[in-house]
């Protein structure tokens, strides 16, 4: 009898830590943008980079496609510098309002998978007002797209968070205007880490457990 109850308890740690763990994994990671920062207040003049971010979940993928609308009254993108995750980036800020990036690899056999750094956005502060540097993402094909390599477009619309940049009325002296500003890292889309959540995690099943043995 001690021995079923005591079995019984191993079980019930063990479907609370199988729980646990997925409820976890599915937290972490998604596949979706972020830029960084989301937040900044600039003098009119000033130039500052806002990094454009991906994190695939782990799926492979061959390609994306971001659209990004913002005031072209407050906000001038000057270019988009290539990051680390796609070897061919380019723009076009040639529509009013709206910013096209793409990424994606010089052959069709290639993908990549993870975290990186899509570009890094070069913006001019152009006139005193607020900017929204809001994603469009929907089911459409021509907006933001995450492709992975079955030509899919896995992109989670729901968790791209949207920038807000603040330009002053003061003008920044020369030097100053042709400086570009070190952007302060966001967390990732969750604001936890992996090891923080592992580590919590680790704890809180080693409590449960406790718990259950000593009923």
């Amino acid at each position: 009898m001690d021995f079923m109850k005591r079995s019984f308890k191993l079980l019930l740690a063990f479907g609370l830590f199988s729980i646990l763990c997925f409820v976890t994994a599915s937290r972490v990671r998604a596949q979706t943008f972020t830029l960084s920062p989301l937040t900044a207040s600039k003098n009119v003049g000033s130039t500052f980079v806002v990094d454009l971010n991906i994190d695939t979940g782990n799926t492979a993928v061959k390609g994306v496609d971001v659209k990004i609308s913002y005031d072209d009254s407050v906000l001038e993108v000057v270019k988009v510098e290539p990051g680390t995750f796609f070897p061919e980036v380019s723009f076009n800020d040639n529509y009013a309002d709206i910013l096209y990036i793409s990424g994606s690899f010089t052959s069709t056999a290639q993908s990549n998978s993870g975290t990186g750094q899509v570009g890094r956005i070069i913006l001019k502060a152009k006139a005193a007002g607020v900017s929204k540097f809001d994603f469009i993402c929907t089911s459409q094909a021509v907006d933001t797209n995450i492709i992975d390599v079955n030509n899919n477009d896995i992109v989670k619309c729901s968790l791209l968070k949207n920038g807000s940049y603040t330009v002053l009325g003061n003008s920044t002296s020369a030097a100053t205007s042709s400086a570009v500003s070190t952007p302060t890292p966001e967390p990732p889309v969750t604001g936890l880490s992996l090891p923080t959540v592992f580590s919590f995690s680790a704890g809180l099943v080693l409590i449960i457990f406790g718990l259950v043995l000593a009923v």
